[in-house]
């Protein structure tokens, strides 16, 4: 099984980019042979802005590096002159759903995970100063909402009759929700302009606009 080396994408005065340190790690190939193909394909990879090179440490110590910072169409390129081993296809997934999430962080003003790993379902998100408040759950009557959709359709409906039925009703809860409606009762219909009547086994509401039933 190939583990996947998820790679890192900087945020450069330039745009997002990748060293051609991370590729070759993550594609397991040589660094030197990763630069190689670089140096060999300038033309190419210029084609889509400069190619920037940098001398940088080594986190483990040891003699500073020459490194190639890409921008994601060179790093496409780049991917796309390797032959694909099964580390090298898994990789290139890797990369692009890199850059396609750290451009959806920035483009939301947000970079909300410091780590991220689909295979083990894991986030690990920026460090905050303060624990954020508890939610309090508002409990909602599925019943209530029932009667705003009611509510608003009859209001719509412009004085004409509209039928409804509700799944599960009889003749007795449709006369009770009727009964409701026409003495204002029920939340929804507060205001005292509607009227309901039950005929077979169905609800009708209008909304009184000052016309005759």
């Amino acid at each position: 099984m190939t583990t996947t080396i998820l790679p890192t994408i900087e945020a450069t005065n330039s745009g997002l980019a990748v060293t051609s340190e991370t590729i070759a790690r993550g594609s397991g190939v040589q660094h030197k042979n990763v630069l190689e193909l670089i140096d060999n394909r300038r033309a190419e990879f210029e084609q889509f802005g400069p190619t920037a090179f940098e001398t940088r440490s080594q986190k483990r110590g040891g003699n500073p590096i020459r490194t190639a910072v890409l921008n994601e169409p060179q790093s496409t390129l780049l991917m796309t002159f390797m032959r694909n081993t099964e580390q090298v296809v898994a990789f290139k997934v890797a990369l692009v759903k890199a850059f396609y999430q750290m451009a959806q962080q920035l483009k939301n003003g947000t970079q909300d995970a410091l780590f991220t790993d689909d295979a083990l379902g894991l986030s690990i998100g920026q460090p905050v100063p303060h624990l954020p408040k508890a939610l309090t759950a508002v409990k909602t009557d599925p019943r209530t909402t029932r009667n705003d959709r009611i509510a608003q359709a009859a209001r719509e409906a412009n004085g004409q009759w509209v039928p409804v039925t509700v799944a599960d009703f009889g003749d007795k809860q449709y006369t009770e929700l009727a009964k409701g409606i026409n003495y204002g009762n029920r939340k929804s219909f507060a205001d005292g302009n509607y009227r309901a009547v039950t005929r077979d086994n169905q609800l009708y509401i209008r909304h009184n606009t000052g016309k005759a039933a």
